[in-house]
């Protein structure tokens, strides 16, 4: 066995340990989360744990990121969150509510703004670091992908977004801590047994392989900007 290829499953084994703790984490989180909310008690306590991981992303962010101007604004976003935390409102699922539907919003402009004419879809570029040229049948596809991952995102920014407004605040918290997760998870799945079933021919990429593929397409764009 090559060092390389040693160093390899090395930064494999790092990712999956990583993602596994983070992984394990959130699920903790929000499982407190709805518990307090659900029970309508102990908001500051609530608001800690909505707020307080988005605040450790914020700080690794100053912290990484080469732009003085991300840097920047994520500072002053982390205090504002900080400052929300303290002297917020009562109501601690309006921070959590203002946060998963301005995530989806951002991964739906992020994947639609890649079907734009005269762009290439976002999951074709993925594609393409990993397996380099594309037969014509899974570029089509994967800019379907795309197209579907947009759809997805809206319709969980969408449905967050009626349920906060119309449902009881414990059917929202439901959808949002509990179901959020298991729904993505099983978005990823579906797509690959699709794919597996449809272009059997094709050798296609492992899940941690598309992970590492997509953090790679990530920096490039960091790089380039």
């Amino acid at each position: 066995m090559s060092s390389g290829s040693v160093r390899t499953d090395a930064g494999r084994l790092r990712v999956i340990l990583l993602a596994a703790c983070w992984l394990a984490a959130i699920v903790a989180d929000q499982l407190v989360i709805h518990r307090l909310l659900a029970a309508g008690e102990h908001a500051p306590l609530a608001r800690v744990l909505v707020l307080g991981p988005l605040v450790l992303a914020l700080a690794w962010i100053a912290l990484r990121v080469r732009s003085v101007t991300v840097r920047l604004l994520a500072t002053l976003a982390g205090l504002s969150l900080i400052a929300a935390m303290v002297w917020g409102a009562r109501n601690a699922a309006a921070p959590l509510f203002a946060i998963h539907l301005g995530a989806y919003l951002a991964l739906a402009a992020l994947f639609g703004s890649t079907l734009l004419p005269g762009r290439e879809a976002l999951a074709t570029r993925i594609a393409r670091s990993v397996h380099g040229s594309l037969p014509p049948a899974l570029e089509r596809y994967s800019r379907a992908v795309t197209w579907v991952w947009t759809l997805f995102f809206t319709t969980m920014a969408a449905l967050s977004a009626g349920l906060y407004c119309l449902a009881p605040l414990a059917t929202w918290s439901f959808f949002v801590n509990i179901l959020n997760l298991p729904l993505v998870a099983l978005m990823f799945v579906g797509e690959y047994a699709y794919r597996v079933r449809s272009y059997p021919q094709f050798r296609h990429a492992a899940f941690l392989t598309g992970i590492l593929a997509f953090r790679a397409v990530a920096a490039r764009s960091e790089r380039a900007r």
